[in-house]
């Protein structure tokens, strides 16, 4: 890149900002190499077949331009979801794992909720060797 040896006296002077620029810098040249290179590809390959070509433009543009259906967002908003079974069945084992800590004034938010470790830790060692 630099078209130096590794070792050379000019990378002593160089901070971590600048090693994290460059390496940004680098990033953005490869990703726009790729780019240029994916172009070039799909122009050529137009000329055998721009029908596949054109549906894997399309194919592509898809998986980068996801969006969120209206349905997830009205279930999630409405709290429709902690109607679900499995939801219940989730929130019944999580109270029954000891996880959470009980000591905690919920009416004081500066506490900082805590977990703490399970009371009978053999458990513990149970579930670590499976």
């Amino acid at each position: 890149m630099w078209k130096c040896a590794v070792d050379d006296p000019k990378f002593n002077d160089i901070n971590a900002s600048q090693w994290r620029w460059y390496a940004h810098m680098f990033s953005i040249d490869e990703e726009l190499e790729f780019k240029k290179n994916l172009e070039l590809v799909e122009y050529l390959a137009s000329f055998w077949n721009s029908e596949a070509v054109n549906n894997i433009k399309k194919n592509r543009e898809k998986k980068n331009n996801t969006t969120i259906d209206e349905n997830i967002i009205k279930e999630n908003t409405s709290d429709k979801y902690k109607e679900n079974p499995l939801i219940k069945a989730l929130q019944k084992i999580r109270e029954n794992a000891n996880l959470t800590n009980t000591d905690i004034d919920a009416n004081n938010s500066s506490e900082i909720k805590r977990t703490k470790a399970p009371i009978d830790l053999d458990k513990l060692a149970k579930i670590s060797r499976i």
